[in-house]
């Protein structure tokens, strides 16, 4: 399992690297980066599996907790790396917080996990208000 996972987050981080490259405008690029975090979920059969409110959480435990946290500690990492280099291109505010960037694939996640909860009329009205709210607070509100 642990190969099959290291596959998946290996695909999703050639796509988003791919993304980060693109020449659109940085507000448009982070918007599509922060959308790509809730399409993905549901596109990918293996993270459907882990966004699924029974079977995620089952999922999730059948990973040693060292394991888990050498995991989250590689992607938070990552994430970084990602937010340092949206930074440079100006898609990303040079003061914002690059932590914020690290937690919007868990913030996804939860989400998606919850849209059971949210019920799929407002899911997407959800991730719209999430996408623009972030993308507003990250790359920059204009100014007066």
């Amino acid at each position: 399992m642990k190969e099959v996972f290291a596959e998946v987050e290996a695909e999703v981080r050639r796509e988003l690297d791919a993304m980060v490259e693109q020449p659109e405008s940085g507000e448009d690029r982070l918007r599509a980066i922060i959308r790509f975090f809730f399409e993905i979920v549901g596109a990918h059969p293996l993270l459907r599996l882990l966004a699924d409110p029974i079977e995620g959480p089952q999922l999730w435990r059948t990973v040693p907790a060292e394991e888990m946290e050498e995991l989250l500690a590689d992607d938070d990492r990552y994430f970084m790396d990602v937010a340092d280099r949206l930074k440079e291109t100006g898609a990303l505010d040079a003061g914002a917080s690059s932590y914020l960037v690290a937690a919007v694939p868990r913030l996804a996640l939860a989400i998606s996990q919850a849209r059971d909860l949210i019920g799929d009329d407002r899911y997407a009205a959800v991730v719209d208000l999430v996408v623009e709210g972030l993308t507003t607070e990250l790359h920059g509100r204009p100014t007066a």
